[in-house]
Order: structure tokens, then sequence, then C-alpha cells
């Protein structure tokens, strides 16, 4: 919270991020099957195309609106925890409505 404030991160790809129309340090709202989270947009180069990045554990002030909110929680075979790299998500700009 001391780097980013109140709202988390999602990691998004420079050529991904033209298609969707983010501009990095937006607002913008993460949507999975199973919820939507706000985060800050963070564009970068470092992550691949049509992939996002997602930080765990990112509980909001007010409210549960943290990471596990858009998993899937299909466990991993190995540890049996909850992994968030099957979930399909849609970014959009702007935060919850």
């Amino acid at each position: 919270r001391e780097a980013f404030g109140d709202k988390g991160v999602v990691w998004i790809n420079e050529e991904d991020a033209l298609t969707y129309g983010v501009r990095d340090g937006e607002l913008v709202t993460v949507t999975s099957s199973t919820g939507s989270v706000e985060r800050i947009a963070r564009v970068t180069k470092l992550i691949k195309k049509g992939v996002t990045g997602i930080e765990n554990g990112w509980w909001d002030k007010f409210g549960p609106l943290s990471s596990s909110t858009v998993g899937a929680e299909l466990p991993d075979p190995m540890g049996c925890g909850h992994t968030h790299n099957n979930t399909l998500v849609k970014i959009t700009k702007g935060g919850l409505k």
C-alpha cells in the first residue's frame, strides 16, 4: 500500500494495453467469471502478450476485493493451493460501477 496507495496493480503487456486503450497508471477493472476488482494498470513489455499479472493477498480498505475475488480457485495439483495462472480475465478502463 505504501507504493500504490489503496489499490494494488495489474501488469499488462504494452500491446494488450494498446488494444484495450489502457495507459500506465490508469484505474482499470479486472473481471473474471467469479468477480471484479479495481487495480492500477502497470503497462510493461516484461509480461507476455495475452497475460496479466495480479498480486495475491491484497485487501482493499473497504470490502473483500482481493485477487481471490477474481481467482478460479482451482487447486494446484502438486501443492493443493489455489493458483491464479488459470483464470481468464477481462480488463476495462475505469473503476467498478
